[in-house]
């Protein structure tokens, strides 16, 4: 299959670690200052240290990271172009994280919704929902999920020139993909 493809598209380590970084610390300064503000420091002070020194959230990381694959997997089997016997679910040993891997080629539009939606879903959302239910601990959660999805922005932002029925194969042994 690689014979025919255009192109590799795959998240190069260093630029995944200073990509992580800087996102990390732009949410930081632009969601916990005006958390900071609009619901004041003590609240925030005891939300932190209920996230940074609970079991709950160490259970509820374990599990965002294995939802994260999931909705990947949900994306895929939803979009009615894969069924599935077509993808393949693992660990990855170097790396000890789970991935869903699709070994047929699938459009564009389908590949950046799947890499999107893990993103909204686990960062996005829960960061709004710390705004609403004054609850910083969703915040934490929301940007340990958002700069989780990073490699996922990263393929996301590198597809956006390509036509929406441009054929995509996911890359089976690193974050990425071909155009075919």
């Amino acid at each position: 299959m690689r014979k025919t493809c255009l192109k590799e598209i795959v998240v190069p380590t260093n630029k995944l670690t200073s990509f992580s970084i800087y996102t990390t610390l732009v949410l930081v300064l632009c969601l916990i200052s005006p958390f900071y503000f609009i619901h004041g420091g003590e609240l925030l002070k005891s939300n932190l240290y209920n996230f940074f020194l609970s079991w709950f959230t160490v259970l509820a990381v374990f599990i965002g990271i294995v939802f994260h694959e999931i909705i990947h997997l949900l994306v895929f089997i939803f979009s009615t172009q894969v069924k599935l016997k077509n993808l393949k679910v693992g660990i990855n040993k170097e790396m000890m994280s789970p991935y869903v891997h699709v070994k047929i080629p699938i459009t564009t539009n389908v590949y950046r919704f799947s890499a999107l939606a893990p993103t909204i879903l686990l960062g996005v959302f829960p960061i709004i929902w710390s705004f609403y239910a004054a609850n910083a601990w969703f915040l934490v959660f929301g940007i340990i999920f958002f700069v989780g999805g990073s490699a996922d922005l990263y393929i996301f932002w590198k597809l956006k020139n390509y036509d929406s029925s441009t054929k995509i194969l996911d890359h089976e042994e690193k974050p990425g993909c071909f155009i075919v």
